[in-house]
């Protein structure tokens, strides 16, 4: 029995990483000056639509760099809210994020999962960088 738990356990810790599936973090998305970070949510009537610049764009901007991501095959959203980033940098370039539940997609090409730890924290994020605006 304690060999079957062991091979079990084994597994669970080695089989992710030998299918290439260990947390990832965005580190990429804060490499270049930022210029804003727009926020609004699909579909429109949930009406969230925030805009921010300075220190507010970097939170924003920063907690995505920290997510612990695994990827995920591509699959179609489940439906409810998401939440549509669009982080705009100084030389005109672009990077959309949709984020629903505990999926992150990235220009809606790559897709991933986050702890779900992580999940919920980005709602509360918004929320107070709006507030202090």
């Amino acid at each position: 029995m304690k060999r079957i738990l062991l091979m079990i356990l084994t597994l669970a810790i080695c089989l992710p990483i030998l299918s290439g599936c260990t947390p990832k973090q965005f580190k990429n998305l804060n490499e270049r000056d930022i210029k804003s970070v727009s926020v609004s949510t699909l579909p429109e009537f949930y009406g969230y639509e925030y805009s921010f610049s300075g220190d507010e764009a970097r939170a924003v901007v920063d907690y995505l760099s920290g997510l612990n991501l695994t990827p995920h095959p591509i699959s179609v959203p489940k439906g409810g809210m998401t939440w549509v980033i669009e982080i705009k940098y100084e030389d005109e370039s672009e990077t959309t994020v949709y984020l629903f539940g505990d999926e992150i997609w990235i220009n809606a090409k790559e897709k991933y999962l986050m702890q779900s730890e992580e999940n919920g924290v980005f709602e509360a994020l918004i929320r107070n960088l709006n507030q202090n605006q």
